[in-house]
């Protein structure tokens, strides 16, 4: 069942703002996926290339899972976990080390640690979406069942995604019922994915800013990327004004129709 409408959801999605500003070698210009469960997939890709790439790749104990559900996840954030401590390691031992030698590392450690943040917070979005499914079972449980239940993708596949992707394009199978804010999630991880943010602005609606910028800008300025990331902070914030103001103004009229 869909997440019923909420105002209060509304209202509090719209009260910060935030802008990031990315720099790729190259661009697909893809959009998101209708199906969320490939959306989900193309994460979790993203994720476990991203660490083969840093030259991490999976522990014999940890390949089982190479699909985009509560188990891949569980898998690519313990991945990123072990990943992130060898890099702590290696930095501990590079210390002394011009920055220009260490920053990539510096870099990588920030994209794991996003990886594996992420990919706990999709797992605690797996087990809401089975509770939602009514399914009275936690974490320790579930793991179990993938364990010793030779059925566990198929008997979990309508609130989980442990699926090879070619079922996920079956068109007998249902998509996952997310809620708006589950949707609105899976889409932010998507589009920054395991990219590098040079630049971020967040706005509260209260007025505070805070603005966060890679060590790498600051070592390499450009003046570029400032330009399009003040650019891109104008165009937002005009448009998120008139969605505050649009939301104010149908709040307003909702409350005056309530005390008719």
């Amino acid at each position: 069942m869909a997440e019923k409408f909420s105002f209060k959801t509304l209202a509090q999605n719209v009260l910060t703002l935030e802008i990031n500003t990315i720099v790729k070698t190259n661009m697909l210009g893809c959009k998101l996926p209708n199906s969320r469960r490939e959306a989900l997939w193309e994460i979790a890709y993203d994720y476990n290339s991203t660490m083969r790439d840093f030259g991490y790749s999976p522990v014999p104990e940890l390949s089982e899972w190479s699909c985009a559900g509560i188990m891949a996840f569980l898998e690519l954030r313990e991945r990123a976990k072990r990943a992130g401590q060898l890099v702590e390691l290696e930095l501990e031992r590079l210390k002394n080390q011009p920055v220009e030698q260490i920053q990539p590392l510096k870099e990588n450690l920030t994209i794991l640690n996003r990886i594996k943040i992420q990919s706990e917070q999709l797992v605690s979005m797996f087990i809401s979406l089975a509770h939602k499914a009514e399914e009275n079972i936690d974490l320790d449980k579930i793991k179990e069942m993938a364990r010793t239940d030779s059925d566990f993708r198929e008997k979990t596949n309508i609130w989980n995604n442990d699926i090879e992707r070619q079922r996920m394009q079956d068109d007998t199978l249902a998509d996952l019922d997310l809620s708006p804010s589950q949707i609105s999630f899976i889409r932010k991880i998507w589009e920054i994915g395991t990219e590098r943010i040079v630049l971020q602005t967040v706005i509260q609606v209260e007025g505070d800013i805070t603005t966060r910028i890679s060590e790498y800008l600051i070592q390499h300025p450009n003046p570029t990327i400032l330009k399009l990331h003040n650019e891109s902070i104008l165009t937002s914030v005009q448009f998120w004004s008139n969605l505050v103001k649009t939301v104010g103004e149908f709040a307003g009229g909702l409350v005056s129709k309530i005390l008719k």
